[in-house]
Formats: C-alpha cells, sequence, structure tokens
C-alpha cells in the first residue's frame, strides 16, 4: 500500500504532470522529477541495490543525489519508502513517511510509527538526499 501512496503522490493531483527521468551517477538507482506547467515540483528515486538484514553480510549501503533544483527552493523534504529490515522485511515493518497502512488498522493510515521525514536545506540549489540500499524516496520541492 505504502508505494502506492508515494507513485501517486510523485504523479499529483493537478492532471497536468509530466514526468521526466533524471540522469544519476550511481548504479541501480533510477530518479524521476514531476513537472507541472513546466516546473518541477517533486522527485522520486529508487535505490534497488539488494539489502537484507537477515541475509545481507554488510552494513545497509546508500547512495547521496545531489539534485539540482529550482533557485526559489530553500529545502525540500523526503518522505522514506523503507524498512529498518530493508528487502526481506515483513509488511508490518515497513513506512512511508513514518506512517503504516496495515491489515490490522484496516488500511487506515497509522502514524507516526517512525520519525523517517527529514527536511534537507539547499545550498547552490543543490538538495543532498540520501537514499539507502532497497528503499525509495519523495522529494517534496518546498
Amino acid at each position: 500500500m505504502s508505494h502506492r501512496l508515494l507513485l501517486t503522490q510523485q504523479q499529483g493531483d493537478s492532471g497536468k504532470t509530466r514526468v521526466s527521468q533524471l540522469s544519476v551517477d550511481a548504479s541501480n538507482v533510477a530518479a524521476y522529477a514531476a513537472y507541472e506547467d513546466a516546473a518541477p515540483k517533486r522527485i522520486a528515486a529508487i535505490n534497488m541495490n539488494y539489502w537484507n538484514a537477515t541475509s545481507s553480510t554488510e552494513a545497509r549501503g546508500s547512495v547521496t543525489l545531489d539534485l539540482e533544483v529550482p533557485g526559489d527552493v530553500a529545502e525540500v523534504t523526503v518522505y522514506h519508502l523503507n524498512s529498518p529490515s530493508g528487502a526481506g522485511a515483513a509488511a508490518d515493518s515497513i513506512t512511508y513517511g513514518g506512517s503504516q497502512w496495515t491489515y490490522e488498522s484496516l488500511g487506515t493510515e497509522v502514524q507516526d510509527v517512525r520519525q523517517d521525514t527529514e527536511t534537507v536545506t539547499v545550498k547552490g540549489g543543490v538538495a543532498s538526499v540520501t537514499v539507502a540500499s532497497s528503499e525509495a524516496v519523495l522529494v517534496r520541492l518546498c
């Protein structure tokens, strides 16, 4: 359910959203910008490097993406879609923006499960956003 929310929020509700793939200098990582009226509004990124807390022998890796943003953007908000267990996670450990939608809650949002939404300050027109292995993020350009 959480991944659907990330995709829905990336697409937006204006009916005018155009999505374009961004060039990323990292292996197994993809990023897409959502534009409305030719202005970038959101960026979704996914780190497809596999990591599983129960079977991976190394610490969880990550990549930092330096995302160019419009000059009037001072900060961005980053919503993480992940689990502390990584790719081998049970559904009840996955959050998006700190919230869950579980069987037990009958699909109703359970807020503040984790505090993993962050605000990143833009420096020189660049927002540096870290994406862990087996994680996706939605970056809102504030």
